[in-house]
């Protein structure tokens, strides 16, 4: 279900949202309107109810891995400060 208003959210979740709402007003900062924590607190809270969804229709057999550091290996390596294998070496030869 795609989530893109309040009047889409049932009897718990908008208590949720409410709790949620209620707990930035307590910590804005002198900046923030009380306006401004509803409407963001409320846009993160159905930005992240839509992304569950996708989470969860993913599947289960191959975890996501943002970051496997490959990229990282082969920046140090263009820079000089790759490991010998990156440069060859692979022991004695």
């Amino acid at each position: 279900m795609k989530y893109e208003s309040i009047e889409d959210l049932s009897v718990e979740q908008r208590l949720e949202l409410n709790k949620l709402i209620a707990e930035g007003l307590k910590h804005r900062d002198a900046f923030t309107t009380e306006a401004d924590v509803r409407y963001f607190v409320t846009d993160d809270y159905l930005y992240e109810l839509n992304h569950e969804d996708y989470h969860l229709n993913q599947d289960e057999e191959e975890p996501y891995s943002a970051n496997d550091y490959s990229d990282d290996a082969e920046a140090l390596a263009s820079a000089g400060w790759g490991t010998d294998e990156d440069y060859g070496y692979y022991g004695d030869e």
